[in-house]
């Protein structure tokens, strides 16, 4: 009868561990960045419906201009004074921006001076904002 285990197991063993752990570590990134896509689509989208709040209760011009280039987007009041930023996480970009100058307004009853989509990419996957003329706000 022989005690303990061979080189030969402990090899298969840590071979078994090392193809456990590199599967785990791509689906892990994978839902790292499906996280994120979704986290920002919700930032995105709350953003829009803070400069409308904003918008309705000082009866001012209030939105969101988006920067492409720079993956951040501002809320702006009367299109001109900038309030605050923020930036996308790391693995998330703007993809279309189909925005009047690339800025989302809303007028002080809260309906959108300018409507369309904002499109954002990570990977291989998409989430689209969409800003209705109603001032409906909607994630697709």
């Amino acid at each position: 009868m022989q005690k303990g285990f061979s080189l030969v197991e402990i090899l298969v063993a840590i071979a078994i561990i090392g193809i456990l752990a590199s599967a785990g570590f791509l689906l892990g990134s994978r839902l790292s960045s499906d996280l994120q896509l979704s986290s920002a689509a919700n930032d995105v989208a709350n953003e829009l419906r803070y400069a409308q709040q904003k918008a309705i209760a000082e009866q001012v011009d209030y939105g969101v201009s988006f920067d492409s280039s720079g993956n951040s987007y501002v809320l702006v009041k009367d299109y001109t004074e900038q309030i605050t930023g923020k930036t996308l996480p790391k693995f998330v970009s703007f993809g279309e921006i189909s925005l009047p100058e690339q800025q989302a307004v809303f007028n002080g009853y809260g309906a959108a001076k300018s409507f369309g989509s904002v499109v954002l990419t990570a990977r291989d996957k998409t989430k689209t904002v969409e800003i209705k003329s109603s001032g409906f706000i909607k994630i697709k």
